[in-house]
């Protein structure tokens, strides 16, 4: 039995001649039975018969007995037993609520996943793509528990799991869990000689496709018992791709390996991304950029390669130096005021350089009033010199030539004696 909306659709097994079936229900909650009966005997080793205009939230009982129905009028068409009255749960139309806890150990994770009881539920069913996908196991069937809590052991690379609700007439939708890869960051790069190495039962790897940080991507390949050399004809170039490689010990996956890996790299199909100037200064530029989406490096950026070349350009040489990859700015320095600026700035992978980006700057001009400034400081200093320089050569003048005292010259009056001679 199962419902589909408010419909109960009923398939038993019948005998292997034409019978005629009647199905006795009603709501648990009521007194009253209603009955319908299968359409034209058709022979056949199952019946089914669906309950039109139900509640699919109540529970159901119900009861079915045939009897013999075909050509042969002389066989007595007597009705079978009732069968045991069966009860129909109510539909599980809502899916689970479920919540997760998840513990990083040792090159593996412990997941702890809750859930509310659901009404009418009998028990849930959990499945995940590790398990389901024998990575790094063998297959394993779906879980089958009671209570609303389970525990499971994953890998470090994404796992979805899925929690059903269920009861004898059906099951509610999947509540599906997404658990990420663990964080990429300071991931290094994979050694192309993983490729060779030959499958054991034990081992399982997984190459996702790695898109501006996504771990979560569809597009991923999983490997077991593959022979050597058959690998990279499930790869595609210039592709970036996440690999795993996990083993199972003491029962649960762990993973033992986990690097960024190229089938074949090439330079990049596009260009840094807003190449701008921040700030600008007489002589300086901070610069800045957004970096090249992974799906367009198709390869691993060694470094980025940034030009500067004055314009007008007739006698300038152009300046070039290289930048870490793992940057998105720059400052510049060493600029003339008032200058024009080309700057080019590109990636570059093993497999050579890509598009350009390209950004236009213009330092700024000497400010006016520090010329009016630097004039009157001049003049001021200059008048101060020359004050220093007149004092410092009247010191010398009268060193080489000392001042000679005007002689002194007392007034002279004639001194005339007296006469002798009295009158």
């Amino acid at each position: 039995m199962s419902w589909s909306k408010n419909n109960l659709k009923l398939n038993w097994t019948a005998a292997g001649y034409p019978v005629l079936c009647e199905v006795l229900f009603r709501r648990s909650d009521y007194l009253t039975w209603e009955n319908r009966t299968t359409d034209a005997a058709i022979e056949s080793s199952f019946k089914h018969l669906t309950l039109t205009n139900l509640s699919k939230d109540s529970v159901y009982l119900l009861q079915v007995r045939c009897r013999y129905n075909g050509p042969k009028k002389d066989l007595v068409s007597l009705w079978s037993d009732w069968s045991p009255v069966v009860t129909v749960p109510a539909e599980l139309e809502h899916k689970p609520e479920v919540t997760i806890t998840t513990e990083l150990l040792n090159r593996s994770r412990k997941v702890t996943l809750e859930w509310k009881a659901m009404p009418h539920a009998k028990w849930y069913i959990l499945n995940d793509t590790q398990s389901s996908r024998q990575c790094p196991c063998k297959k394993k069937k779906a879980h089958n528990t009671t209570r609303s809590t389970h525990t499971i052991y994953v890998s470090l690379s994404a796992v979805d799991i899925w929690v059903f609700a269920q009861n004898s007439a059906g099951s509610s939708p999947p509540a599906i869990v997404q658990i990420p890869a663990e964080s990429v960051a300071g991931l290094t790069i994979c050694d192309k000689t993983a490729l060779d190495e030959k499958f054991d039962r034990k081992t399982c790897r997984e190459w996702y496709e790695h898109q501006d940080g996504d771990t979560m991507s569809q597009n991923r390949i999983r490997m077991k018992n593959k022979k050597r050399g058959e690998i990279g004809k499930h790869l595609t170039d210039y592709v970036r791709y996440l690999f795993f490689e996990h083993k199972r010990a003491d029962g649960k996956p762990q993973t033992v390996k986990m690097c960024f890996f190229y089938q074949k790299e090439g330079v990049p199909r596009k260009e840094p991304q807003d190449l701008t100037s921040l700030t600008e200064t007489k002589t300086s530029a901070n610069l800045s950029w957004k970096e090249i989406p992974s799906a367009d490096q198709r390869g691993f950026l060694t470094h980025y390669t940034l030009c500067i070349l004055k314009v007008p350009s007739q006698d300038e040489v152009k300046e070039c130096r290289n930048i870490s990859a793992s940057v998105t700015e720059h400052y510049v320095e060493n600029l003339l005021p008032g200058g024009k600026y080309d700057i080019v700035l590109a990636g570059v992978t093993r497999a050579g350089k890509g598009p350009e980006a390209t950004v236009t700057i213009s330092t700024l001009p000497e400010d006016s009033w520090m010329h009016v400034w630097w004039s009157v400081g001049m003049l001021f200093l200059f008048f101060f010199l020359t004050m220093i320089c007149t004092c410092i050569l009247k010191r010398i003048q009268n060193k080489i030539f000392p001042h000679v005292p005007k002689p002194v010259v007392q007034d002279f009056n004639p001194y005339q004696p007296e006469s002798g001679v009295r009158n």
